[in-house]
């Protein structure tokens, strides 16, 4: 596969840096399904990393990574796969969706920032087949020389689809994603459609305090709240109907909000001893 000249290549190689760190890769999408999953990163550049993940994620979906060392964290979009197994992929790259931010730390920060720079790739969206010229950054060259394809929002097809080299003498023989020409759709149960409607949910870190009905507690902090009901991840045992009193913002000796609330969903892959719940207000 013909992936761009040899000062190309340099110059990406220049900019790599292998880092290996600890990392806590979360996802709340509910059409791909919750998950937690503590991995590490293969190298990172100033806009995001290349991981490794058992869980099974999309191009363009979003992610949160929590950088272990220092509690840092920021939500990542999915660029597309690095490296394919016949049966699994091995290798992710993100980008932080929040520009400009950097979760590795201010010991690698500096060297980073040096090494930003951009190629422009003219590419095609592999669905309409309209060409443009795209600033590419570190990890959307990793996965294109790897792949032959990124993922980002089509302007034409107004949604995310699959992208490849505008020059066809540079396009892989076979994709690794077969002919797919977009990254699959979510399908999210009716429930989930219906409530997501009728109420706005906001990602929102807010310390809580948890109390069930056998008068165990939990100090933790929410994931996303909405007017209606808020998701937390919990070391304590619930089922769905289970009804809890939660308390926020959390202050030790301090006035708190009790808010009832029914465990309304659960997830059935607990990680690292925590399960997510969403709970649902009740007044």
């Amino acid at each position: 596969m013909n992936v761009g000249s040899q000062s190309e290549r340099d110059r990406r190689r220049e900019k790599r840096v292998r880092l290996s760190l600890g990392i806590r890769v979360l996802a709340f999408d509910e059409a791909r399904g919750r998950f937690i999953e503590d991995t590490q990163t293969i190298l990172v550049s100033p806009s995001g990393s290349l991981i490794g993940l058992k869980h099974q994620i999309f191009p363009a979906d979003t992610i949160r990574i929590i950088n272990l060392e220092n509690m840092e964290e920021a939500d990542f979009r999915v660029v597309g796969p690095s490296i394919v197994s016949e049966t699994e992929v091995a290798e992710w790259g993100v980008e932080c969706t929040h520009l400009g931010r950097s979760i590795w730390g201010a010991q690698y920060n500096e060297v980073l920032r040096s090494q930003g720079q951009q190629l422009e790739v003219e590419l095609e969206c592999k669905a309409c087949h309209q060409k443009t010229v795209r600033l590419t950054s570190l990890l959307e060259m990793e996965v294109l020389e790897a792949t032959g394809m990124v993922a980002f929002e089509c302007s034409v097809c107004r949604k995310a689809t699959y992208w490849t080299y505008a020059d066809a003498g540079r396009r892989p023989k076979a994709f690794t994603t077969a002919e797919a020409v977009a990254p699959p759709p979510r399908v999210v149960p009716i429930r989930h459609k219906v409530e997501r409607r009728s109420r706005k949910r906001v990602r929102l870190k807010m310390p809580a305090q948890v109390l069930n009905a056998r008068g165990e507690q939990e100090i933790c902090n929410t994931e996303d709240m909405s007017k209606d009901g808020a998701a937390i991840a919990l070391a304590m045992e619930l089922s769905e109907g289970d009804v809890v009193r939660i308390f926020y913002p959390y202050i030790p000796d301090g006035t708190n909000i009790e808010q009832k609330a029914v465990v309304r969903w659960k997830d059935p892959h607990p990680s690292d001893g925590r399960r997510y719940y969403g709970f649902r207000f009740v007044r």
